[in-house]
C-alpha cells in the first residue's frame, strides 16, 4: 500500500475514534439511544471502509484495455502513443498509474487510484 493510503486509513480510524468519545460527552442521553448511536456509527465505519477497499483495488481503466474486442456502436478510437492500445477518444492516459482511464476525472492520492466512469459512482459513495 501506499503511503497516503495509510494517512487516509489513520484519518478515517481517528474521526470514529474521535466520534465514540464525544457521543456520550456531548449527548446526555439514556443507554438504550446510545447504543443505537454506536451501532448506527460501526456501520458507518463498515461502510467507509469496504467503499476505500473497492476503490482501491478497483480497475478504472478503460475496457478496451481489458478486452480487445470490446467496441461500441458509432465510437471513435485513438491510438494512445504512451500505452501504445486503441482507446476511446474520451479516455485519457494517467501518467501516475501509466494507464488510459475513460472519462478520467483525477488521480487521487488517498486511494491510490485513478477516478473514471468505472468507478465514479463508488467514489461518491465514498465521499458521502
Amino acid at each position: 500500500m501506499h503511503c497516503w493510503q495509510w494517512v487516509a486509513i489513520v484519518i478515517i480510524l481517528s474521526l470514529e475514534c474521535l466520534s465514540f468519545y464525544l457521543i456520550p460527552q456531548m449527548l446526555d442521553l439514556g443507554y438504550t439511544i446510545l447504543y443505537i448511536l454506536y451501532g448506527a456509527n460501526y456501520l458507518v465505519l463498515l461502510f467507509v471502509l469496504v467503499e476505500y477497499f473497492i476503490l482501491s483495488l478497483s480497475d478504472p481503466s478503460d475496457p478496451r484495455l481489458k478486452d480487445p474486442s470490446y467496441t461500441e456502436p458509432d465510437e471513435k478510437l485513438v491510438h494512445c502513443l504512451k500505452c501504445e492500445k486503441n482507446v476511446s477518444e474520451k479516455s485519457h492516459h494517467c501518467s501516475t498509474c501509466n494507464r488510459c482511464v475513460e472519462n478520467f476525472d483525477h488521480h487521487c492520492v488517498f486511494l491510490n487510484n485513478c477516478i473514471g466512469s468505472e468507478n465514479y459512482s463508488a467514489f461518491l459513495r465514498f465521499l458521502i
